[in-house]
């Protein structure tokens, strides 16, 4: 029997990097199908790019859920998962840095930073080391000192469910790329959020800048 255990689990296929990579990138283009048939959370989306580079007052449907040292990051509402059918809150994480204020990522400028960005998290579900089970970019113009240009931010599955669980950060690791989130029976989750990157085009974060991949609100 021992034997016989043994060869099946041997003869289980194993996904590659590469299929995990692509699977993570096929969950965001279903969450973005699904965002782009909710117009009322795309005015949410928009209200929260307001409220952080014009200073408008916050969406009433927004949450603030944190920040850190150069991200913001709010709840703006549930999609429902096309291949669970289950809700999916969904989070939108913007470029905020104390020392530059009012300044988002540009899509035009910044294809480094985000790629960079991408592809760490990409890499850390490919790991298994537990990031957002989505991640993927919103575009918007009008924003920062180049209203023309597309202000990008990164949508991301919102591990707080708009509020309701409690996010503990900077008590994991010295890099603070994780953070703790606390489960109904009072256990504690690690999850991946805040890659610490180097700031050069990554070809497998390319993919979730193309046009027929991004949000563009």
């Amino acid at each position: 029997m021992a034997l016989d255990l043994r060869l099946r689990i041997s003869g289980t296929p194993r996904h590659s990097e590469e299929d995990q990579t692509n699977l993570y990138f096929e969950r965001f283009l279903m969450i973005r199908t699904q965002l782009l048939q909710k117009s009322d959370l795309q005015e949410t989306i928009k209200g929260v790019f307001g409220h952080v580079y014009k200073n408008e007052p916050l969406p009433p449907f927004a949450t603030f859920i944190g920040r850190g040292s150069s991200h913001i990051v709010y709840s703006i509402g549930n999609v429902i998962n096309s291949s669970t059918g289950e809700a999916q809150s969904v989070g939108v994480r913007l470029h905020h840095d104390e020392n530059y204020p009012g300044l988002p990522y540009y899509l035009e400028a910044h294809r480094d930073t985000l790629t960079a960005q991408l592809d760490c998290f990409e890499r850390a579900y490919a790991e298994r080391r537990n990031p957002p089970s989505f991640v993927g970019i919103v575009t918007a113009q009008g924003y920062g000192s180049y209203p023309k240009l597309h202000s990008a931010a990164f949508l991301v599955e919102d591990l707080s469910d708009a509020g309701k669980r409690l996010i503990l950060s900077d008590v994991v690791d010295s890099r603070h790329e994780y953070c703790l989130r606390i489960e109904a029976d009072g256990s504690f989750k690690q999850f991946f959020i805040d890659p610490v990157y180097t700031p050069e085009l990554k070809e497998n974060g390319l993919k979730y800048l193309a046009p027929n991949a991004r949000l563009d609100l």
